[in-house]
This record gives structure tokens, C-alpha cells and sequence, in this order.
């Protein structure tokens, strides 16, 4: 009897500790010991709203205005050449804490992908701009002017500009979720919030495609519904410099960032 007490006390003491456990990725070695590097991995339903093509004299101010209503953050990929006309809106979204990443300086898609060497004149460009990428605490971002598969881009200059962007740590990214608002000059707001709805919550993670041109009336229309519809579903909105590690990988693996 004293035996299995005895034995029964043991497996309360040993088995009833708590007991954490991380995956090997999230491990360290040093000398020889197995650190354990507390991870804390966040399954929250995340949604990253991104405008591209910015910033235009009307919509990009209107869009923030919304954004600061629902308070709400977003990430702008801009076109060099529109902040010439469009100063006041640019420095509006460093104003309001939004992130500000290059897309482009000229937009001209044949000038763009012409050749390795013209891109990355283009982006350097840009990046005089923002100054985002030469800061080495965040992550870097960057998204090609038609998405990093498209058909104005030779295959191997693709690959090359890919190539090249990973030894400069800067990372392309695309969207799992498109409002659709570059279908045609206006694309009706109801089509747009259509658009969201369908596809819209088939990730845990999303990022998602708008543009704030000018033109883009029903884009800022849609807006609010747009953020009404994620809150509802309980997703929690950040800008890209803010996204986790466990985040990261989470697109990468479903192709959104760094897709070759």
C-alpha cells in the first residue's frame, strides 16, 4: 500500500506540472544546450488592408479620414511620381501612424520591367521617398506594380529582380483577398463589397487589395463597409511593420509573400 502511494505521489508531482512545449524552429542552440525561446503564437484572425497606387489629392485623404473614424491602421504602396502633386496626402499618412511602402515611381509597366537594371532603378526611386526600406527594425515590404505574376514581366527578369530583392532582405508581397476595384475605372461600391464578402473570411490571415487613385470613388464608399464586415467577423486590423513572425510564415507558406 505504502509502495503505490508512494507511486501515486510521483505521477501527481511529475505529470501534474504544466508542461510547455515549442516546436524546434522556435529553439536555440548554445553550447550545446537547448534554449527554449518563448514564442507566443498569436491565432487571432488578422486582416492587413493595403492601398495601392497612392497617394491622389481626394481619395487618399478620404480614406484615412475613414480609417481614423473606424480607428483602424492600414499599409500604403505609393507611386513616386504622384507625391509630387500629392504632398499634403503623403505626409498625411505618416501623420496618422500608417505604413508607407514603395510600389512603384513610375507606374510604366513596359519602362518597369524592361530589365532587371530598370527596376531597381524604379525602386530605388521610390525608396528616396519613403526611407521605410532603410529601416532594418521592421520588416521591409515592397509589391510589384501588377503583382509579382504578370504578364508585362519576362520570366527571367522576374526571377532576377526576385533573386535580388531576397539578398537585400526586402520583401514582395501580393494579397489573398482583392476588392476588385481595378477591374475598370469604377466598379460599382456594391460589386466591390460583393467581392470582399466572397472571399473575404476564407483566411485567418488576409490582405487585402484596394487602391486610393482618385478615381477610385466607390473604393472610399465601400470602406466603411468593408472594415464593418472584419470587425463582425472578429478580425483584428494591423499594418505590415506590425506583423508577427508566426504571421509572416503563415503567407509565405500560402504564397502571399516572397511567391517564386
Amino acid at each position: 500500500m505504502k509502495k503505490i502511494l508512494c507511486m501515486l505521489v510521483f505521477f501527481i508531482i511529475f505529470f501534474g506540472k504544466e508542461v510547455k512545449c515549442f516546436p524546434v524552429k522556435y529553439q536555440m542552440i548554445n553550447d550545446d544546450k537547448v534554449v527554449e525561446y518563448v514564442h507566443k503564437i498569436n491565432y487571432d484572425k488578422v486582416v492587413f488592408l493595403t492601398f495601392d497606387d497612392g497617394p491622389s489629392y481626394i481619395s487618399t485623404k478620404k480614406i484615412i479620414d475613414i480609417l481614423d473614424k473606424k480607428d483602424v491602421k492600414a499599409s500604403f504602396f505609393i507611386v513616386g511620381e504622384n507625391v509630387k502633386n500629392n504632398n499634403y496626402s503623403f505626409n498625411q499618412m505618416y501623420y496618422h501612424d500608417m505604413d508607407v511602402f514603395p510600389h512603384c515611381y513610375s507606374h510604366v509597366y513596359k519602362k518597369i520591367y524592361k530589365n532587371e537594371n530598370e527596376y531597381f532603378k524604379d525602386l530605388e526611386k521610390s525608396m528616396n521617398i519613403t526611407e521605410v526600406l532603410r529601416n532594418s527594425s521592421s520588416k521591409k515590404f515592397v509589391r510589384f506594380p501588377g503583382g509579382s505574376y504578370n504578364s508585362y514581366c519576362k520570366k527571367d527578369t522576374s526571377i532576377n529582380i526576385k533573386n535580388n530583392l531576397k539578398r537585400l532582405n526586402i520583401n514582395y508581397i501580393d494579397w489573398n483577398v482583392s476588392s476588385g476595384d481595378a477591374a475598370s475605372a469604377l466598379v460599382p461600391k456594391q460589386d466591390l463589397i460583393k467581392n470582399i464578402r466572397s472571399m473575404g473570411d476564407a483566411y485567418r490571415i488576409s490582405v487585402v487589395l484596394m487602391h486610393d487613385g482618385d478615381n477610385k470613388t466607390t473604393t472610399v464608399d465601400a470602406l466603411p463597409e468593408v472594415i464593418d464586415y472584419y470587425k463582425n467577423r472578429g478580425y483584428r486590423f494591423k499594418k505590415l511593420s506590425e506583423i508577427t513572425m508566426e504571421e509572416y510564415d503563415y503567407l509565405r507558406n500560402i504564397k502571399v509573400i516572397n511567391n517564386k
